[in-house]
């Protein structure tokens, strides 16, 4: 068993079980820092002795059997513009290369009465004044998954260390995409929170009125858990809003059914390529292609989100389909583009019809 491959909530359940310690983890994440770390290059501050000692306390607590939080001893990764107590806060920044701020930042305050384990503090665009965490005073870091690529930004670090397994979790900040957009170039999970619901005290600015901290991590029930902890009112902070405690993992037990999609007009206005704009695709999804081996040829099976006439959406792509194709050819590196050929995929449908069969005998026993 890889311990880093795990998401947070089955490490939190393997250390209920007593099959992990709170030091055997901790272990893992310093192992995999000290093999990953000089590619990814992820960290400003690494507190790899500091987190074993902890690590250590937390377990010497829990085995006497002090009662310490759900989260206890679980390490995290902290972006670089949060101020941490005791360590420094330099924000990708030469001004602030040696700044040790004296106190917290309400969010790493919740961490910390969590007692989990900070690994370091971890790099960003300068001033999160980016969007490749290439423009860092101190580095450049990198893709996990294709090292010459950038990893986005500004909350580059904290996404890259998710996705190479060095924390298993990390807190970003996102004032236009920094959290949303290094998630997805690194295939993390990444949530920017609505204004006001996390705390900014403590996190230095870059737009105030914009500026949220929220969770980067493997899967949403680990984004909904690390919500829960950092959410709530502060008055340290005059913007965050009173509103009633909400466990946000309790969301994720129901299904998308009787919920509606918001289409911004606006992003279908003049400018856009015809192709683009026409109505009868702007729901599709793609659930498989099929390739020849030669290149020359692909079946690209779709669906659709909504109810559409399926055979005039399928003439819809086709008309388009010289369009995606010189498109794709821009993004994928491959020695040949094949055709394209568009077919509804009836699997899904047919799918849906079984489980609408099943779901009525249930009702009827």
């Amino acid at each position: 068993m890889d311990i880093t491959e795990l998401t947070v909530h089955e490490l939190q359940e393997k250390i209920k079980s007593k099959e992990l310690t709170i030091t055997e983890i901790t272990k893992a994440y310093v192992d995999r820092m000290n093999e990953k770390e000089k590619d990814v290059q992820a960290f400003i501050t690494e507190l790899k002795d500091e987190a074993l000692k902890q690590s250590e306390e937390i377990q010497n607590k829990i085995d006497n059997g002090e009662k310490l939080g759900d989260l206890a001893g679980i390490p995290i990764g902290i972006k670089d513009n949060m101020c941490t107590k005791g360590v420094k806060t330099t924000c990708s920044s030469k001004m602030l290369e040696n700044f040790v701020s004296p106190y917290d930042a309400t969010v790493v305050e919740k961490l910390n009465a969590e007692n989990m384990i900070d690994l370091g503090k971890l790099n960003m665009d300068e001033f999160a004044m980016g969007g490749s965490t290439e423009y860092s005073y101190f580095k450049k870091t990198r893709n996990p998954w294709e090292l010459n690529k950038v990893p986005g930004g500004s909350s580059g670090g904290s996404a890259a260390a998710v996705a190479a397994n060095m924390v298993p979790w990390a807190l970003g900040s996102d004032t236009g995409g920094s959290i949303r957009q290094p998630a997805s170039f690194c295939g993390v999970v990444g949530l920017k929170p609505t204004y006001g619901l996390v705390s900014r005290y403590g996190v230095v600015a870059f737009a105030s009125s914009l500026d949220q901290v929220g969770p980067i991590t493997k899967d949403v029930t680990d984004a909904a858990m690390l919500l829960n902890i950092i959410a709530g009112k502060d008055n340290m902070d005059t913007t965050s809003v009173e509103r009633p405690k909400v466990d946000y993992t309790k969301a994720l037990k129901n299904d998308v059914k009787g919920l509606k999609i918001a289409v911004p007009t606006e992003f279908f206005g003049e400018g856009i390529n015809e192709e683009v704009k026409d109505d009868d695709i702007k729901f599709v999804t793609i659930t498989a292609v099929e390739i020849t081996n030669d290149l020359s040829y692909a079946k690209v099976y779709f669906t659709n989100l909504i109810d559409t006439d399926r055979e005039k959406v399928t003439k819809a792509l086709n008309r388009a389909s010289s369009f995606i194709r010189g498109k794709l050819f821009d993004e994928v590196e491959i020695r040949k583009m094949p055709e394209l050929t568009f077919v509804y995929d009836e699997s899904i449908e047919y799918g849906n019809k079984i489980e609408k069969i099943i779901d009525e005998i249930n009702k009827e026993e």
